[in-house]
């Protein structure tokens, strides 16, 4: 699945020496642009807040990245965040009634992720198979991890009761088909994530991404790269670059894919390794990062500086550690499975660049990624 995580700062400058340039690291208002009065001291990273604001933070994250792409209103994303599934689906089902655009959108999200969730069963699985890896924890660390478990689990029994009692999958459906007759590029896109079908599937997706719906343009560009079929369903279709550029506006996660497009040459186009470094930055400031990881094990040394790269990943943990992509684990340092070695301890250089990139990005990338 491609589910990940509006608009957003752009990182400024483009280095390829072995410097940060100053244009990039961020600045205090009231400082001269020429950079002579950089914060001396930056402030420290925040910690990881207590268990119910990160749980509700990474229940916003969960749905924010989409809810915003539909329309949803910031009251419809608390009432998600607070477990008030019932409230919402009583609110939207009128404007579904109405064929409003945006309120089935938003309705037809929520059945979407009604057929995705873990029935009770799989829930109490993962947890058990996930339980040897808490002894990375410390004891604190882990009755706050619990904590967020059981806060977390519950809210997934009250969504799944509300899926169950108040949810018609075929009504979504019909309901979506309609406003798809209009060209709606959401009900289009939701339509194409629900299909069982590859190529009407594949080619539901394009028709979105014409309709000019970013995530779709994303998702389609995706599947071009990957997918040596796709070209072949869909004949017509875009260059990857052109969707990955037209999505980038207001889907930062396609500049992670645009810079790794940009760097490797995809779609028969000249690698262009300063372009993806400005295309990461760029996503970086908007709290994607990886593309970032991605470049620093290609480029050469000196292109891109350990220590920005060291401060980046810096900047990424700060924001996981406040809930802000949805992942418990993350949110608290767990290894993933199969990771590889932990990532050397940062410079103080470092961790002073990552202080700064939070001061000058941090607020707008915890806004954009749902984190209250």
């Amino acid at each position: 699945m491609w589910q990940t995580h509006t608009r957003h700062p752009r990182a400024e400058g483009s280095s390829t020496g072995t410097e940060v340039r100053r244009a990039l690291l961020p600045r205090r208002s009231g400082v001269a642009a020429d950079g002579s009065s950089e914060p001396r001291s930056p402030a420290a990273l925040p910690r990881r807040p207590n268990a119910p604001l990160l749980h509700r933070n990474l229940q916003r994250a969960g749905f924010q990245w989409i809810f915003r792409r539909l329309g949803a209103t910031e009251g419809q994303l608390n009432w998600i965040a607070d477990g008030q599934f019932s409230e919402l689906i009583r609110e939207l089902r009128p404007g579904v009634e109405s064929e409003d655009a945006r309120a089935t959108a938003v309705f037809g999200w929520l059945a979407e992720r009604c057929r995705l969730l873990r029935s009770a069963g799989q829930q109490t699985s993962w947890r058990e198979l996930d339980a040897p890896r808490l002894q990375q924890l410390a004891a604190a660390d882990l009755a706050d991890y619990r904590e967020v478990v059981a806060l977390q689990d519950q809210w997934e029994r009250s969504f799944r009761e509300a899926c169950e009692s108040q949810i018609d999958q075929d009504y979504v459906d019909r309901h979506l088909e309609e406003l798809a007759t209009t060209r709606d590029g959401a009900s289009l896109w939701l339509l194409s994530r629900r299909s069982d079908n590859y190529a009407a599937g594949l080619r539901l997706m394009s028709d979105a991404a014409a309709a000019g719906f970013a995530q779709a343009q994303y998702e389609f560009a995706r599947s071009l790269i990957m997918d040596p079929d796709a070209r072949r369903v869909v004949t017509e279709a875009p260059s990857p670059v052109t969707l990955l550029s037209d999505a980038a506006a207001t889907v930062p996660e396609a500049k992670v894919v645009l810079a790794q497009c940009l760097f490797d040459g995809c779609d028969l186009r000249e690698p262009d390794h300063e372009a993806a470094l400005q295309a990461a930055r760029d996503a970086a400031a908007a709290g994607e990062p990886d593309a970032i990881f991605f470049l620093s094990s290609r480029l050469s040394i000196g292109e891109l500086p350990a220590d920005e790269v060291a401060a980046w990943r810096l900047f990424k943990s700060t924001l996981a550690e406040q809930g802000c992509y949805g992942d418990e684990d993350a949110a608290f340092g767990l290894e993933s499975r199969g990771s590889s070695a932990p990532s050397p301890v940062p410079s103080a250089a470092a961790r002073n660049l990552a202080s700064m990139f939070w001061q000058r990005y941090g607020t707008q990338a915890a806004a954009r990624l749902g984190c209250d």
